[in-house]
């Protein structure tokens, strides 16, 4: 089953909304976008946003590769655990 995109969400909403309606729920998002809140949920939008794209950017190397960048990243001063943290996002765990 396909994702419904942005647009349609809010074309599907709108339609159910009347002219006064529509304009009194884009005035709320225009408000709530430029409030402390809003900036605090776009942040962690690009946050997240970020984070998925660093995942699949893992993803593509090898164990290897992953091995040397964990290194690396101990290397420049972040730490073990910041290293370990690359490595969990990598999909690497302990065995039992």
């Amino acid at each position: 089953m396909a994702t419904e995109t942005t647009e349609q969400t809010v074309a599907r909403l709108y339609a159910r909304m009347t002219p006064g309606q529509i304009a009194a729920h884009e005035d709320w998002v225009r408000r709530f976008n430029a409030s402390d809140a809003g900036k605090a949920a776009a942040a962690a939008r690009e946050a997240d946003r970020v984070r998925q794209a660093a995942a699949a950017a893992i993803r593509v190397l090898s164990d290897q590769e992953v091995l040397a960048e964990a290194v690396a990243i101990v290397q420049r001063g972040d730490g073990l655990d910041a290293a370990l943290d690359y490595l969990i996002g990598a999909g690497f765990q302990r065995g039992d």
